[in-house]
């Protein structure tokens, strides 16, 4: 489905030719936000797709964190890899902690892997207990090729920052960007934007949308906007078509590229993200 030419990327390759073309792959300690205002936009899709790529074609342990109850099913069912699930926990009281990680509180975790790509779902969690997670599944399968967390604003607070009433986001994006450092591979996280974006005539997301936040594309080494056309206007030319837009690029350059949304039965239905080579404006 994706196009199999490679292009020479200076990190890893997202197995779409457009946009290693413009980012060159995702380097070492690299913070990408992807951002959209609803679901419908394809984000997780998005996503998805290219973690199953780095994990599955480049052969690069990929850790997938998930917020929603239930939303592991969901990304299951995107994989089109055909390998088998190889183990599925049931929910855990803990989340590996060690005496160096400091006091993490216990969540609830449920734990899928399908060859090199993990996913955890867990409500709630903590950076504190996302970095321990990470650093455990570099320790088992080795250094990791993607971290993977949906979303930003689902993420818990840290019992510190709750104490003092913290809610800027951008300390949470701040933590993602040095736990990248740390492990050295890129993080993408996804981000909700809010709902003042519909309200105006203008639909498409702009950095300004993101700084709603907090300083997020501060913290960012890239930031991605997902827009749909047809979601707003039914008679839209561009029928699901999902508008790429590099809003932040520190190796290429900005602006648009257009995806599609298809549906495709391997064997069961599944929705993928494809590119599209067509004229787009």
């Amino acid at each position: 489905m994706k196009n199999l030419r490679r292009i020479a990327t200076a990190g890893v390759s997202s197995g779409y030719l457009c946009i290693d073309s413009r980012t060159k792959g995702f380097a070492p300690g690299e913070l990408i936000i992807v951002a959209a205002t609803r679901p419908e936009m394809g984000a997780h899709v998005f996503v998805i797709n290219m973690a199953e790529h780095i994990a599955v074609q480049e052969k690069l342990p990929v850790c997938v964190f998930l917020m929603e109850e239930g939303a592991t099913q969901t990304s299951l069912a995107l994989l089109r890899s055909g390998l088998p699930l190889h183990r599925e926990g049931e929910p855990e009281a803990e989340v590996g902690a060690t005496a160096e990680d400091g006091p993490v509180a216990a969540k609830e975790s449920m734990v899928a892997q399908v060859g090199n790509l993990i996913i955890q779902e867990t409500p709630g969690i903590t950076l504190s207990e996302l970095a321990v997670s990470s650093r455990r599944a570099a320790q088992q399968h080795g250094p990791l090729g993607l971290v993977v967390v949906d979303s930003l604003q689902l993420m818990g607070r840290e019992a510190s920052a709750a104490a003092e009433g913290a809610t800027d986001h951008s300390a949470a994006a701040q933590g993602l960007k040095k736990l990248a450092m740390e492990l050295q591979c890129p993080v993408i996280v996804m981000s909700q934007l809010k709902p003042e974006v519909e309200r105006r005539t203008y639909k498409r997301p702009k950095m300004r949308d993101l700084r709603q936040w907090g300083a997020l594309d501060g913290e960012a080494d890239m930031v991605v906007f997902l827009y749909r056309d047809d979601f707003y206007y039914p008679n839209s030319v561009w029928p699901d078509v999902v508008e790429i837009n590099f809003q932040k690029n520190p190796r290429g350059r900005t602006g648009k590229h257009p995806m599609v949304l298809v549906t495709v039965r391997v064997p069961q239905m599944v929705c993928v993200m494809v590119e599209n080579n067509g004229d787009y404006e």
